[in-house]
């Protein structure tokens, strides 16, 4: 085989391994129920892509911010109090997920605004619960208001992951 022939085929290879081509940021929300590692560990058994996973929790918006600043990212996932970083990302829209974003207690529903340019596709909302996206976004994905706040990332993960 000749050297031309085995750049192209090299490349090929390249091209249809996905993995080369960028990264997934999953963004954690308050550790007081659970740990980052915890709902990192959740979200990356439930994605089902070959993406490498970058995980930071919400309150490293530096990190966060010099991460994606500095590589291909594929998507930007947000949960729970992570999403409160939202106006923070300088991607397009399309590329980032909201999952059960904090929204007020009870009748306080206070945080739509930010979620404006999210489309509905990209949010994942408990319809029942302000503390679990309620009012956030008309037309989001709903989630299982039983299956609690973390069952809710795990199958919104699922559903993420067969989008991107």
């Amino acid at each position: 085989m000749k050297l031309q022939e085995n750049i192209q085929r090299i490349n090929e290879i390249i091209s249809n391994d996905k993995t080369n081509f960028g990264y997934v940021v999953f963004v954690s929300g308050l550790v007081s129920s659970m740990s980052h590692a915890g709902q990192t560990q959740i979200f990356t058994q439930n994605f089902t892509k070959k993406y490498p996973i970058k995980s930071f929790n919400y309150s490293d918006v530096d990190g966060i911010t010099n991460f994606i600043n500095n590589n291909n990212i594929i998507a930007v996932i947000l949960f729970s109090k992570g999403c409160e970083i939202v106006s923070k990302i300088n991607l397009p829209s399309e590329k980032i997920y909201c999952i059960e974003p904090w929204n007020g207690k009870k009748t306080d529903a206070k945080t739509a605004y930010r979620y404006t340019s999210i489309p509905e596709g990209n949010m994942y909302i408990d319809y029942k619960d302000f503390q679990r996206g309620k009012g956030t976004k008309k037309g989001a994905n709903p989630t299982s208001h039983e299956n609690q706040h973390f069952g809710a990332l795990a199958s919104s993960a699922k559903s993420i992951s067969q989008k991107i």
